[in-house]
């Protein structure tokens, strides 16, 4: 699907058509890599970090309503800028 949408903008814009889809396999391998190693972990290890983990999320999800931190692209309002690093939580 990624290449079949992507495929056209990137000739026309004079780049290769594999140039986004070569980008999305590789990090699909990596999370396919980390998805089987952390389900290796029992389950009882997570569970300790089941609130921590929560607490965490959720003040990821604000992070984009604080002015200053806060920066939209392309019309959304849901990243966050810290330095010359942004991030959508």
């Amino acid at each position: 699907m990624v290449l079949s949408a992507s495929s056209v903008d990137q000739f026309h814009k004079g780049n290769s058509p594999w140039r986004i889809f070569n980008r999305q396999v590789v990090w699909a391998v990596f999370g396919a890599v980390a998805l089987w190693i952390f389900a290796r972990i029992d389950m009882d290890r997570w569970r300790r970090y089941i609130a921590p983990a929560f607490i965490a999320s959720s003040l990821g999800m604000l992070l984009p309503f604080v002015p200053g931190i806060g920066q939209e692209v392309n019309d959304a309002n849901a990243w966050v800028a810290i330095g010359g690093f942004s991030f959508q939580p």
